[in-house]
């Protein structure tokens, strides 16, 4: 799709983003703010016909606040499997998860719910978005889901659609957008209710190079302001932008703090 109505790029007032950011929780032994994820000996498995097939296999993972990490690996590595499990969209068949200090074994359905909509921002390689909403409707529906009333919502939205470099686009809907104004609508629908950590699942994989460039910057300036990243990407050139590049392969970690000579080198 092409960019056609981008209007020559991100809006100046994206550099300048400020989030909201939750105080940062204490660690339990009181040696400072908690990790924003912490998954000790992950283990996913699934029932593949007769066939128990293990996607995870004893992972351990620590998220700093206020840093970004991508996540790498072939297809099939695990990585995708790593992502729903850290961010609550999925339970590990044994090990441990704990997001924003709380632990994800031991809540119900309902608390995972709240969990994800309250402390886990989402952007998605398909943006998912509700064709029949506006870019502003779009950014509010998790309050909605909270129960707010969504006139209640509409300052906030059109704020973080502003902060995004779409304050021009507020009232269109998803069809009337371009592929890199679309992730940023999510992006901000990401952002609205200021979330310990946002996920991204291949989130410049449906764009052309400039739209996936500026969707990079914006996710970069997120972290410089304070919000949590963890990204999944088939990309070298995505990972590159994290400050930590971690390789997931058959299921476990393969190498931590990969360098940009070693995302060369993966040609993946």
């Amino acid at each position: 799709m092409a960019d056609v109505t981008d209007g020559g790029g991100v809006d100046p007032a994206c550099s300048g983003i400020t989030l909201a950011m939750p105080p940062a929780r204490e660690s339990p032994d009181g040696a400072g703010p908690a990790p924003a994820v912490v998954a000790r000996g992950l283990v996913k498995e699934y029932r593949r016909g007769n066939e128990v097939v293990r996607a995870l296999d004893g992972v351990d993972l620590d998220v700093a606040r206020g840093s970004s990490v991508a996540v790498v690996g072939p297809s099939g590595s695990g990585k995708s499997t790593l992502l729903h499990l850290i961010s609550a969209l999925d339970r590990p068949t044994s090990g441990q998860v704990t997001i924003a200090g709380r632990t994800v074994a031991d809540a119900g359905d309902d608390e995972l719910s709240d969990l994800r909509r309250d402390e886990v921002g989402f952007v998605f390689q398909f943006f998912n978005l509700l064709p029949t909403l506006s870019a502003w409707e779009n950014v509010a529906l998790p309050s909605v889901f909270a129960g707010e009333r969504l006139s209640r919502l509409r300052p906030r939205a059109v704020e973080l659609l502003e902060r995004v470099g779409m304050g021009h686009r507020v009232e269109h809907r998803p069809a009337e957008l371009s592929g890199g104004q679309l992730q940023r609508v999510a992006i901000a629908r990401a952002l609205l209710r200021s979330p310990s950590i946002v996920v991204a699942d291949e989130p410049t994989g449906n764009l052309d190079t400039a739209a996936g460039d500026q969707v990079l910057d914006l996710l970069a300036s997120l972290v410089h302001d304070g919000a949590t990243l963890v990204m999944v990407t088939h990309s070298a050139e995505a990972a590159a932008r994290a400050q930590r590049v971690v390789q997931i392969r058959d299921g476990r970690v393969a190498a931590d703090d990969l360098t940009p000579g070693d995302l060369a080198a993966l040609g993946d």
